[in-house]
Parts: C-alpha cells; sequence; structure tokens
C-alpha cells in the first residue's frame, strides 16, 4: 500500500494494477459511520512518470476516505 494510505490501512481493502502507460486502483473503505465506500481509479495513456499518476490516485482515495 502507498504511504499515503497507510492512515487507512486498517480500514480499507484495496488492489492496484499496472501496464504501460496505465496505472489503477478498485477497493473498498469502511467509513467511520459504518457505511462502505467502493472505488475504482484508472489512470489511462499515462505519457509522464508512473510516481505521478500514483500520487494522484492516493490523492483521490484520501479525498473518498474523509
Amino acid at each position: 500500500m502507498p504511504r499515503a494510505l497507510l492512515p487507512f490501512a486498517g480500514r480499507m481493502r484495496a488492489k492496484s494494477g499496472s501496464i504501460s502507460g496505465v496505472n489503477a486502483l478498485s477497493g473498498i473503505i469502511n467509513m467511520t459511520d459504518g457505511t462502505h465506500r467502493y472505488f475504482s481509479i484508472v489512470i489511462n495513456h499515462n505519457a509522464g512518470d508512473s510516481s505521478d499518476a500514483l500520487k494522484a490516485i492516493d490523492a483521490i482515495v484520501a479525498e473518498i476516505a474523509k
């Protein structure tokens, strides 16, 4: 699990994947009110550095988990 997502490690299950120019993360987050949020994020045709794509995915998940 990426460092940025470690605060959610106890309440998130996710699977990442990558292949040339594509980065993805899908999973489920247990919210503090007992509900669940499901998500799937895919960055396709990424011509830049994949670490930038992973940072963007981490930021999106952090917002979803709030």
